[in-house]
């Protein structure tokens, strides 16, 4: 991405402002954060996928505002605020198995194992891992179940 990137994306957004498009509001602002996250420009991720996330819950886009939780997570997980980034995940978790997203609820585990290793917490990073594992074995996904197995050998 480079500076065009950020002023089309700009431009959309005031149009779907001013035409009170909010699922087009919450598309440019969740890529707007994609692009400052990519930029290392951590505060301005923050704060693009925070408004996407207020547009996403007022809108009641529940896959939506569990996407906004993962790109939170992943930014506060760079900047090593793994309490913070579990915060995200364990939000994004909850929204997931409301929506029985089972592949996603994996994928939440999996983050959230990784951020307690680095919280040199190894019983819930097991744990995490063991959860993503035992949904992925359910699935029958032979890569996702390496994956997991690979993690808790970690």
């Amino acid at each position: 991405y480079d500076l065009r990137a950020i002023d089309y994306f700009e431009q959309s957004l005031v149009i779907c402002e001013d035409n009170a498009d909010l699922h087009g509001q919450a598309v440019c602002l969740q890529h707007l954060g994609n692009v400052f996250k990519m930029q290392k420009d951590t505060r301005l991720a923050v704060d693009f996928f925070e408004r996407c996330l207020a547009v996403r819950n007022k809108i009641g886009d529940l896959r939506g505002a569990a996407d906004c939780h993962d790109s939170l997570g992943l930014v506060y997980y760079g900047l090593a605020r793994f309490t913070e980034a579990t915060a995200q995940y364990e939000d994004s978790l909850a929204i997931r198995t409301k929506l029985e997203d089972r592949w996603a609820q994996s994928d939440c585990y999996k983050s959230l194992g990784t951020a307690y290793i680095r919280m040199q917490d190894t019983d819930k990073a097991v744990q995490a891992f063991r959860l993503s594992l035992e949904i992925q074995q359910e699935l029958g996904n032979d890569a996702g179940i390496v994956d997991a197995l690979i993690s808790l050998g970690l």
